[in-house]
C-alpha cells in the first residue's frame, strides 16, 4: 500500500469511550507509562502470532514505538490508540494505518493483552473506532486483514459490522467496512 507522508489522520476529539463487561474502557493516545503494558503484549504469544512484533522488544524499543506515535500521526502513516481499562492502565491497541487519503482509506488492527479478552472489549473498542474514522474521521473504507486461524479476529471484524469481503492470496481474510450512506 502506499501511504502518504503529506496528510495528517485526525484524532478523535473528544476521545472514545466504550463500554464492555460491566465497565467503561478508554480509547486514549499512548503515554510513557504504557511501556510495560506495550513489552507485556510484544512477549504475548497470541499477540506476536497475529501483529507485527519488532525482533527486540524491550522497554526502551517500546519507550521508542510511543515516543513516535504522534509523528506516524503526523504523517498521515497510522493513529494508534490505547485501550485502557477504569483505572487508566493499558490493555491493548486499536488504530488505523495504511492510510490512503486519495482513497480516503486505511486498515483497523487491534490487540488485547489476556485479562481483556472474551469481554467484548475489543468488539467495542473496533466498533468505536470505526464509526469515528467513517464519520468525524473523514474515512470511507476500512479493511481488517486477520491472519490465518485467528478466529478471535475474524468474529470481532464480523460483530463490528465489517464483511467478509475475500481471502487473499497468502490466506488472510480481507473485511471491509464502508461509510453509510
Amino acid at each position: 500500500m502506499e501511504v502518504s507522508l503529506s496528510q495528517p489522520l485526525p484524532q478523535p476529539d473528544p476521545p472514545l469511550h466504550i463500554e464492555a463487561a460491566g465497565s467503561v474502557w478508554h480509547l486514549r493516545q499512548w503515554e510513557a507509562s504504557d511501556v510495560d503494558a506495550l513489552v507485556a503484549a510484544w512477549h504475548d504469544s497470541a499477540v506476536a502470532a497475529f501483529n507485527v512484533v519488532p525482533p527486540d522488544p524491550s522497554a526502551e524499543r517500546a519507550e521508542e514505538w510511543i515516543a513516535g506515535a504522534e509523528r506516524r500521526r503526523r504523517a498521515g502513516t497510522g493513529l494508534d490508540l490505547v485501550v485502557a481499562n477504569e483505572d487508566d492502565v493499558a490493555v491493548g491497541e486499536v488504530g488505523v494505518a495504511d492510510h490512503r487519503p486519495e482513497r480516503k482509506a486505511a486498515q483497523i488492527s487491534w490487540w488485547l493483552l489476556p485479562a481483556a479478552r472474551g469481554l467484548g472489549v475489543a468488539t467495542a473498542a473496533v466498533t468505536a473506532l470505526s464509526e469515528w474514522a467513517l464519520g468525524p474521521g473523514g474515512l470511507v473504507l476500512l479493511v481488517a486483514r486477520c491472519a490465518p486461524g485467528n478466529d478471535a479476529a475474524y468474529r470481532v471484524a464480523e460483530r463490528s459490522a465489517f464483511t467478509h469481503a475475500q481471502t487473499d492470496r497468502t490466506g488472510h481474510r480481507v473485511y471491509v467496512r464502508k461509510q453509510s450512506d
